[in-house]
C-alpha cells in the first residue's frame, strides 16, 4: 500500500466544502469562505480549479488542509481520507520496500582457561576445615584432577 504523490495532489485540490455538503455537513457561506454551522469558528476556504483545500478552525488556533480535515472531524485513517477525497480504490496490501534477513547467529565455544596453583593448600583448608569434608576423599580428587586450586585467586576448580 503506497499512497502516490499524485493522489494526495489530487485530494488537496477537491473542493472540500462542496464535498462535505455532499456528505451531510451543514455549512453556510460568509463570503470566499464556508462556516460550519455546528462550529462557528470553523472556516472552510471555497478553493476554485487550481487552488488548494485549507480550513482553519479559530477557537483552537489549527487548521490544516482537505486531508487533514476529514482526518480530523470525520476520524478517518490518512488512506481513507484519501480514497474517500479522490473516489479512487486503494490497494491496502503492504509491501515491503525491502525484505530483511537476519543474519546468522555464529555460536562460538568459549573456553575458560584458569591457571591452576602449583599446591592445594588453599582447596584443602577450605573443604576439609569450613565445609568439613573428609581429608582423604579430597587428597583422591585433588590427586585424580577433578578438582584443583586456582593460581589467582586460590578458589576451587571443580573440574
Amino acid at each position: 500500500m503506497r499512497i502516490t504523490d499524485e493522489q494526495k495532489e489530487r485530494a488537496a485540490f477537491v473542493n472540500l466544502p462542496q464535498f462535505l455538503m455532499a456528505h451531510g455537513f451543514d455549512l453556510k457561506k460568509v463570503g470566499k469562505e464556508y462556516v460550519w454551522k455546528d462550529h462557528d469558528s470553523l472556516h472552510i476556504k471555497d478553493n476554485g480549479p487550481g487552488e488548494r483545500g485549507a480550513w482553519f478552525r479559530f477557537s483552537e488556533d489549527k487548521g490544516g488542509d482537505n486531508i487533514g480535515f476529514l482526518r480530523e472531524y470525520m476520524e478517518m485513517s490518512f488512506v481513507d481520507a484519501v480514497e474517500a477525497l479522490t473516489g479512487e480504490h486503494i490497494d491496502r496490501t503492504y509491501i515491503p520496500s525491502r525484505t530483511y534477513e537476519q543474519k546468522p547467529k555464529t555460536v562460538t565455544a568459549r573456553e575458560l582457561s584458569l591457571a591452576e596453583a602449583d599446591n592445594a593448600r588453599r582447596v584443602f583448608a577450605y573443604l576439609c576445615k569450613t565445609r568439613g569434608l573428609d581429608y582423604d576423599m579430597v587428597s583422591a580428587l585433588v590427586r585424580g584432577g577433578s578438582i584443583a586450586q586456582e593460581e589467582k585467586t586460590g578458589n576451587v576448580l571443580f573440574k
